[in-house]
């Protein structure tokens, strides 16, 4: 594969109408999407091989049913089906990537801003289940009519106060008779 060439960014983006059959509007937003610039070199405007990769594989997403917000862009964190965290695109090497010394202290800062951001969501939903605890009016319906229903469920029964006093005595006299 080689790069897209052409005298104009127009030129350009009609030889790419031509390769996707869309039309202009439709490639303008699938550039915009992928944050592709047409680029220029040596008095050419170009899209590079690896923009148009990934335009191409934009495209057999799309045609395949799929849609730009499910497109994988490279680079993002996705979450499969084990909930495992996985990086999409080349793997790093830490050890080559950041030198020995500085590794360390980075990952402290990692570890502790996710700790961080942990504990922010914690926070929240602690203060969030105090308010919806304290006024659970204001929950969804459905879980309101939920609480409701268990309210009625465990309530005690209303009682004839003459009545009950009468079932008691009734019973120690019947323990007594026995």
């Amino acid at each position: 594969m080689e790069n897209i060439t052409g005298k104009t960014n127009k030129e350009v983006v009609e030889l790419l109408v031509q390769r996707y059959q869309k039309g202009k509007s439709t490639i303008y937003k699938r550039l915009e999407f992928l944050n592709i610039v047409v680029g220029k070199k040596d008095g050419m405007c170009l899209i590079e091989v690896d923009s148009l990769t990934l335009l191409d594989q934009l495209d057999h997403h799309l045609v395949n049913g799929g849609t730009m917000n499910d497109f994988e862009l490279p680079g993002e964190l996705t979450t499969t089906t084990k909930n495992d965290l996985s990086h999409q695109g080349e793997q790093i090497d830490l050890d080559e990537a950041i030198p020995q010394a500085e590794s360390g202290h980075q990952m402290r800062q990692l570890v502790r801003s996710s700790q961080e951001k942990a504990a922010g969501l914690l926070m929240a939903q602690n203060i969030l289940t105090a308010q919806f605890k304290d006024n659970p009016e204001l929950l969804d319906g459905d879980l309101w009519e939920q609480v409701k229903a268990t309210e009625e469920a465990i309530a005690p029964k209303s009682l004839d106060p003459k009545q009950y006093a009468l079932s008691l005595v009734q019973g120690i006299q019947r323990q007594q008779a026995a």
